[in-house]
């Protein structure tokens, strides 16, 4: 095979990537055999490979999950270096296939270029694609989602959706400011709140949340919504819509019964983000009524509390410590994730932890708590002091000579 691999044509060495990318009869190992086998002849190749060709090959290595760093690299360069003779459609597979890169900052940003230049043949279905996967990765320029945004406010009342959904997610977490996208999104979401699948609400809630956006209206609407799904709702999706209403809108009494359901139910499946804003959603509630939830997801906290980031961490101490359950056991792991990630937590985070294990009304492990109060009001000092010494050093800076 290999003597004959050596002068196989183009056409048929693709046919064959395409073959074996697809193929359920052969065994796997085999397959990446052959695909590792391949490598020399694309090589040899690689500069007469057309636009078609370069996403072919990329998304058959992908999908296999095989391919040498060399032979990804020697792709996104010849696909770099014949960049403008890619279609808009091109493009946007060439975006979904090189997004987790090393180089995508550079293949973004060659993308971009390539985009804005044929800004006007692009047509408005390509948009909101092309702004969610820019978003997902964080890049992008200024003017690229300036003037993005121009184009999709323009035409948002043709979009489907599934589009607006991950428009809504694209704008809270790139362009929360826009409000001429909230203003319509939202208008389009009111009148065809129906449309949309639970997932795709949960998603709006926790979007319109995290921007800061939307009216009362929209939300009673969406609940309804929540109401009428509520058997499809995931874990995930109660954490995303009572992380937006706790901080937007109170929830009716039957959402939030629902809810409890779900999540007594489906414990186990929460990640440490759900488990988090879930905590935290349930600590709003004055009453005790629904406090049976903090034992229920006790277990799961303990599993997931190491591998919580510093804000999930924070949130859960905080939701226990301000219903006063934090019981001895689970104190003893909230304060070895703390030894572990106290170097990392910044002055707001840290303010929360102190008031936590000083009004928590915590049990046991007095000397421990002290201890590690004493350690974060040293490094709240250091912070402070670091902050200090920064704005002191800026202040004295020599002016610029536009500003003598």
């Amino acid at each position: 095979m290999t003597k004959e691999l050596e002068d196989i044509s183009l056409d048929n060495l693709i046919l064959l990537v395409g073959y074996y990318a697809n193929s359920t009869k052969e065994k796997h190992e085999t397959i990446k055999k052959f695909m590792h086998l391949f490598e020399k002849r694309l090589f040899q190749l690689m500069t007469f490979f057309n636009s078609q060709e370069i996403l072919q090959i990329l998304y058959g290595y992908i999908k296999l999950n095989t391919g040498s760093n060399e032979l990804f690299n020697k792709l996104e360069t010849r696909a770099l270096s014949i960049i403008d003779t890619f279609t808009v459609q091109e493009l946007e597979k060439l975006i979904a296939l090189t997004s987790n890169s090393p180089r995508r900052l550079l293949i973004f940003d060659s993308i971009e270029q390539q985009l804005l230049k044929n800004i006007k043949v692009l047509k408005p279905y390509h948009f909101p694609n092309i702004f969610f996967t820019f978003a997902l990765n964080n890049l992008g320029s200024e003017l690229f989602y300036s003037i993005m945004n121009d184009k999709i406010c323009s035409s948002i009342f043709l979009y489907t959706p599934e589009q607006i959904s991950r428009l809504v997610w694209s704008y809270s977490v790139k362009m929360p400011w826009s409000d001429v996208f909230f203003l319509k999104a939202q208008e389009f979401i009111i009148e065809n709140t129906e449309k949309f699948t639970i997932n795709e609400i949960a998603n709006i809630v926790w979007s319109f949340t995290e921007a800061k956006k939307g009216n009362n209206l929209l939300f009673i609407k969406l609940e309804e919504q929540i109401q009428k799904n509520s058997d499809k709702l995931t874990i995930k999706e109660v954490a995303k819509i009572f992380w937006g209403y706790v901080n937007k809108l109170a929830l009716s009494k039957t959402t939030v019964e629902n809810s409890f359901k779900i999540i007594k139910k489906n414990a186990n499946e929460a990640d440490a983000w759900d488990l988090a804003q879930i905590l935290w959603g349930f600590s709003r509630f004055k009453t005790e009524e629904y406090d049976e939830i903090y034992k229920i997801m006790e277990n799961r906290t303990k599993n997931l509390c190491e591998e919580m980031n510093n804000y999930e961490f924070v949130t859960a101490l905080r939701a226990y410590s301000e219903k006063k359950l934090l019981e001895k056991d689970l104190l003893e792991v909230f304060l070895n994730k703390l030894d572990l990630c106290m170097h990392s937590l910044n002055e707001k985070e840290i303010l929360v932890v102190v008031h936590c294990l000083v009004n928590g009304n915590v049990k046991g492990e007095t000397k421990r708590i002290e201890g590690a109060v004493m350690k974060l009001w040293e490094k709240l000092k250091k912070i402070e002091g670091e902050n200090e010494g920064g704005r002191k050093k800026e202040e004295n800076k020599e002016p610029k000579e536009g500003n003598k």
